[in-house]
């Protein structure tokens, strides 16, 4: 059971004197303009195919998670210090809704109910709020700026060597856990002498060094996969006495599966590589074994690459407008038409001043774009391009490439502030998720800080 209406709020609420505490208010007010949010929430969290349970312990209410979420963002920390901060902080408490008496939810509570939330559900709400009368207030959308950034998924710098002991002792990790479990289940534990290869490997110096080094780790693990198959039979032969007995071996057997695909992959690309000397292309390597839709994003030849996935962001003066979670690294040319298309299908009408990066310029996307109603459509770098053809005239030119430079800070603020530098949650629905959510906390923080500044002025202004 779900409580679907926020508990009364208490007639006593403490006096507030610090800007975030005034934002936490502003904020609380914002969120109370639209309950069709906590609705759409409320839906992930609860089975759709069977309905609200009506009967059980109260699980946690949708307006307590959206809260959360934009908590976590605001705050820029993970569930476990957040769930200290809620424990020890009157002030959080009273925006969640959390009395004296009350429990706050523990990490692995809040774990369980955030991530249940889509990528669409929060899409859903982005464009909400971006849509909404009060956001509208401060930004029409008539003028917006487009560019692209990387967001790094929860991964260590991908080497040969490294999945490939990732690999060897995930798949050991597997195995005890199953000895332990069942007395039916032996292997040889070869995860030291896969370490020390590995460990070779990486302080060698020079190629002829780690070759034989690569070998020899090559062939243990193909024996740590060998036993891991050997374990996967042993564990079908085990004789079930129970339910969750059954629930076990099934979740084993998976394990051990999933993890032997993916270390088939690194033991091929790894022989490819090293031994055959081939050019494996980046659509073909694996990054991470527990982060497998992980992509490589090189940005120029002077950068080192990033490992994660490369976000497209629209933005206006203030807000982010719209986002868009790419899949590998594609050309920036080739986005952008399908940013305007997209404001189009949001808004209802393309903007009317556009401005891009240097990399999504050609005479095609300036044609389209304004096809499309778009008046003035600035690239930082014209590429055959003249001033006059993007934005009528030298000086408009000029105003919008400095007004797309703006949204380099924005990035940064949303990286700094808002944890969209990198993504600690395991998964590609996860890691969507996360970023819609980034993005509506910035703007949710952002509108109530500039409502804020409104307020004072009026009140200046009154005195």
């Amino acid at each position: 059971m779900r409580r679907t209406i926020p508990k009364q709020r208490r007639l006593f609420t403490p006096l507030v004197e610090d800007a975030f505490s005034k934002e936490l208010v502003e904020i609380d007010e914002l969120i109370g303009l639209h309950p069709e949010w906590a609705k759409w929430i409320l839906e992930d969290l609860t089975n759709r195919k069977r309905g609200r349970a009506k009967r059980g312990r109260e699980g946690m209410g949708p307006d307590l998670v959206l809260r959360l979420q934009f908590l976590k963002h605001r705050l820029d920390v993970s569930l476990r210090k957040l769930s200290k901060l809620v424990n020890d902080s009157v002030g959080f408490r009273e925006f969640l809704g959390l009395g004296v008496e009350d429990r706050a939810p523990k990490r692995s509570t809040m774990q369980d109910n955030l991530v249940k939330v889509r990528k669409e559900t929060w899409g859903k709400i982005l464009h909400s709020l971006v849509q909404s009368s009060e956001l509208r207030e401060f930004e029409t959308g008539e003028k917006q700026r487009v560019d692209a950034t990387v967001v790094e998924s929860n991964v260590h710098p991908p080497s040969d060597s490294s999945l490939l002991w990732d690999g060897a002792r995930t798949l050991t990790r597997i195995m005890k856990q199953a000895r332990v479990l069942f007395a039916e289940v032996e292997f040889e534990d070869r995860s030291k002498q896969a370490k020390k290869l590995q460990t070779k490997i990486y302080w060698a110096r020079k190629k002829e060094q780690r070759r034989p080094a690569y070998e020899a780790l090559l062939k243990e693990v193909r024996f740590v996969d060998a036993q891991a198959e050997g374990v996967i039979a042993a564990l079908g032969a085990v004789a079930i006495r129970s339910v969750q007995d059954g629930a076990l071996v099934d979740a084993l057997v998976s394990e051990l599966r999933q993890y032997r695909d993916l270390t088939a992959r690194v033991i091929d690309q790894t022989e490819r590589r090293v031994l055959r000397g081939e050019t494996v292309p980046p659509s073909e390597k694996l990054y991470s074994i527990f982060e497998p839709e992980t992509d490589m994003i090189v940005k120029t030849k002077n950068r080192p690459p990033e490992f994660g996935h490369k976000i497209t962001l629209t933005m206006g003066v203030h807000f982010v407008l719209d986002c868009v979670v790419e899949r590998g690294n594609p050309a920036d040319v080739t986005l952008a038409v399908r940013q305007v298309e997209r404001q189009v299908e949001l808004r209802g009408s393309a903007p009317g001043q556009v401005a891009f990066d240097g990399g999504y310029a050609s005479a095609a996307n300036l044609e389209k774009i304004k096809a499309l109603g778009t008046q003035r459509c600035a690239f930082s770098k014209g590429r055959g391009l003249t001033p006059v053809d993007m934005a009528s005239s030298r000086r408009t030119f000029g105003r919008l490439r400095n007004f797309r430079a703006g949204i380099e800070g924005k990035i940064s603020w949303l990286k700094r502030d808002f944890g969209l530098d990198r993504c600690t949650w395991k998964s590609w629905p996860r890691f969507s998720s996360y970023v819609w959510s980034a993005c509506f906390a910035a703007n949710l923080s952002k509108l109530a800080r500039l409502r804020l500044t409104e307020k004072a002025t009026a009140a200046k202004r009154a005195a």
